[in-house]
């Protein structure tokens, strides 16, 4: 399952908010009574709602999960929400985030 979502993601080296936190999940069936394997990420380093709960309790960012609204690098919450999320693994997030934008997009219309 591929999900779009409203732009909270920039580009790889951008500060525009272009992308959503692409939701994707895979599951698939085990043999032997085994429960499925299933996976689920975002194409954002970490998801919209942990930095609201890193806000909440006052807890930096990880390095590298966010920009400013000028695109420096930033591990304050409050701040982070006023600028933009990065694409987890740099420009190879960068292109899921768009492959999932462009798959979302064609099958919703």
């Amino acid at each position: 399952a591929f999900v779009g979502s409203k732009a909270f993601v920039a580009h790889q080296g951008g500060r525009k908010r272009t992308y959503g936190t692409n939701p994707m999940s895979f599951a698939f069936p085990r043999g032997g009574g085994k429960p499925p394997m299933v996976w689920d990420q975002a194409s954002s380093v970490m998801a919209r709602g942990e930095i609201q709960l890193a806000m909440r309790d006052g807890h930096d960012l990880p390095p590298g999960a966010a920009v400013d609204p000028d695109g420096n690098d930033t591990v304050v919450p409050e701040i982070a929400l006023k600028g933009a999320q990065k694409t987890f693994a740099g420009h190879k997030g960068t292109s899921i985030a768009l492959t999932v934008e462009l798959l979302a997009a064609v099958l919703t219309g």
